[in-house]
């Protein structure tokens, strides 16, 4: 199993900011009202950690990187910063299919084939939930409200970034490459 001393100080950045980013990304793809925007940013900044020790807390590369903060990732990420208040979607996506790719090919590189897939199942999970916690509840107040267009699509963006299925977080199968 890797872990951070396995990884260059720019790199484990680029492990944690893709997740980041990714939450960063859906929230810009539409606005949510405050609550919806409050929501989706503790679900960036607290859920990933929650969301490793939930369902991950096998991978011991997942809860270590779910373990480092925003600030450790890079300040200019941090809730509140002019830079998050003020780029619009197009930035932020940007930023997140860039360090999607860079992180993929980091874990090609120095991870196992399982921390790999474990990455990209965490990264597309969270985009998801970041996706939904936005959302008004669907009926009287249980479940989820419909994600929208815009965030569909950026979501459907970093699937490919990761190289999976934006549905399942599956990597396609080796047949139907």
């Amino acid at each position: 199993m890797t872990r951070k001393a396995g990884f260059s100080d720019d790199e484990w950045q680029t492990l944690g900011l893709a997740v980041v980013c990714i939450g960063v990304a859906v929230s810009k793809a539409e606005h949510s009202g405050y609550a919806g925007e409050s929501a989706e940013r503790h679900l960036t900044a607290e859920g990933r950690y929650q969301l490793a020790q939930d369902m991950y807390q096998d991978v011991a590369l997942i809860v270590e990187l779910s373990e480092t903060s925003e600030s450790d990732l890079g300040a200019f990420v941090m809730p509140g910063s002019d830079q998050r208040r003020t780029e619009g979607l197009a930035y932020w996506r940007d930023q997140a299919l860039s360090y999607c790719r860079d992180a993929v090919a980091i874990l090609e590189n120095k991870g196992d084939a399982g921390e790999l897939d474990a990455f990209r199942r965490y990264a597309i999970d969270l985009g998801w939930r970041v996706t939904y916690a936005g959302r008004p509840a669907a009926v009287m107040g249980i479940g989820y409200g419909a994600a929208s267009d815009e965030e569909v699509a950026v979501m459907q963006s970093i699937a490919v970034a990761l190289g999976v299925d934006a549905r399942t977080g599956e990597p396609p199968a080796a047949s139907s490459a």
